[in-house]
């Protein structure tokens, strides 16, 4: 099922838990690049960061690497998730399918939109499943 965990083979209610918590691996292993990433650019770059304490102050680049912190671990990493994840089921396509399911998603819950662009919003799903 995937290359981080052996096949579990059987039918029982472990094997079907086995073969879940495989497909769970195969999403969040090939991202550990991203996510080691992110812990560095924290680590070094947050207000209380190994750049600022060298320095004895925050510095301008400091100030600016800390704000891209949030939306690293608020939206990149769930769309980097979520792209294996479709890729895992369908592909290339079903990785871009998810991938743009999940930004509708965060641009819905960040604005308070009226009706019409949660209509918009209901056509385009449509649209987007039919053409995957």
């Amino acid at each position: 099922m995937s290359d981080y965990t052996p096949a579990a083979t059987g039918t029982g209610a472990r094997a079907r838990i086995q073969r879940g918590g495989a497909f769970l691996a195969g999403m969040v292993m090939p991202n550990l690049g991203a996510f080691i990433a992110f812990g560095l650019i924290t680590t070094l770059f947050i207000p209380d960061g190994w750049v600022n304490k060298i320095a004895g102050t925050q510095t301008l680049v400091s100030g600016q690497m800390s704000a891209v912190v949030g939306p690293l671990i608020v939206i990149l990493i769930p769309i980097l998730i979520a792209f294996t994840g479709g890729s895992r089921v369908y592909g290339h396509r079903g990785g871009v399918g998810r991938g743009l399911d999940l930004s509708q998603l965060f641009q819905g819950l960040r604005q308070q939109s009226d009706r019409v662009q949660r209509i918009g919003r209901v056509v385009l799903r449509m649209v987007e499943g039919r053409l995957y």
